[in-house]
């Protein structure tokens, strides 16, 4: 039987998806397995014959990268450090 070691919980940083964290949180805890949390940013400049200014892709990232550090603070707080959580950010 194969033994699940990491688990790959993907949040958008919405209530749902940060819900569904949790409870992957919950199952690494119970299989004793290493969570990563994994975020991509995505930037939409729509149909448009302007392109998007490199300032408004750092500000998302680094916005991103802020949502991102503090879920997994959150989470870890939740496990009483139980369980390897880790961010993943593309």
């Amino acid at each position: 039987m194969t033994t699940i070691r990491t688990l790959i919980a993907v949040t958008d940083f919405s209530d749902a998806a940060n819900h569904a964290v949790g409870v992957a949180v919950d199952l690494a805890i119970k299989i004793k397995a290493r969570l990563l949390i994994f975020n991509a940013v995505s930037i939409h400049t729509g149909v448009s014959a302007y392109q998007l200014l490199p300032d408004v892709y750092e500000v998302s990232i680094e916005q991103s990268k802020e949502l991102l550090k503090d879920l997994v603070t959150e989470m870890k707080k939740r496990t009483d450090n139980r369980t390897v959580i880790e961010a993943v950010q593309r």
